[in-house]
């Protein structure tokens, strides 16, 4: 009783689950490994100093002072940066980077948001050619070309006649993603008959 999370890891704060009041001036403590809090008085003389806007109050059950630290400190004079990178959510392996009571992810390439939980869309503004698709990769993109275009960014219309497949002193025609010959006199285009096949 008075633990929670997986394995119980986790002292309850009694303090906040039942929003309990103290006299004016004091403050509810938990009182951690149960169930039990105290009301802590404020310090009359300061006879501990509290670091990191930290704040001295009395213990009358244990009859000693004590630090309430701000939120994001911890220790008995509110040294001790609480690391908050303990229950980071950052995603895709980016590096948490611990801040006072909160905490900060430095992303990877290709990667934004608050968690870098957002894959960036790197073909927003992309300089591929009206006869190119834009491809998404993780740090960068790449252009898909149509039949008959060619370079990095789909940008070249592809000379089919360039390898010379006309014989016979045949005149190439360059098409898109094609080729045609136009024969010479004497010459004419010999057509293929389509294989048959047995059923």
């Amino acid at each position: 009783m008075g633990f929670e999370g997986e394995r119980c890891e986790l002292d309850i704060d009694v303090c906040l689950l039942y929003n309990i009041s103290c006299a004016p001036g004091a403050v509810c403590m938990n009182k951690s490994h149960g169930f039990n809090y105290t009301c802590l008085s404020p310090c009359i003389r300061n006879t501990k100093v509290c670091a990191n806007g930290g704040s001295c109050y009395y213990d009358e059950d244990n009859q000693r002072s004590h630090c309430v630290c701000a939120l994001g400190w911890t220790g008995q004079t509110c040294l001790e940066n609480i690391n908050d990178c303990e229950i980071n959510q950052c995603q895709h392996g980016a590096t948490c980077e611990d801040e006072v009571n909160k905490y900060r992810c430095i992303c990877p390439l290709g990667y934004t948001g608050t968690f870098c939980e957002i894959d960036i869309d790197n073909c927003i503004g992309n300089q591929c050619s009206e006869y190119g698709f834009c491809q998404d990769h993780l740090h960068n993109y790449s252009c898909i070309c149509m039949v008959g275009y060619g370079g990095p960014f789909c940008e070249v219309e592809i000379n089919e006649c360039s390898s010379l497949p006309c014989k016979n002193g045949a005149i190439c025609m360059n098409l898109i993603g094609n080729f045609s010959c136009r024969c010479a006199e004497g010459f004419k285009v010999r057509v293929l008959a389509p294989v048959q096949r047995d059923i």
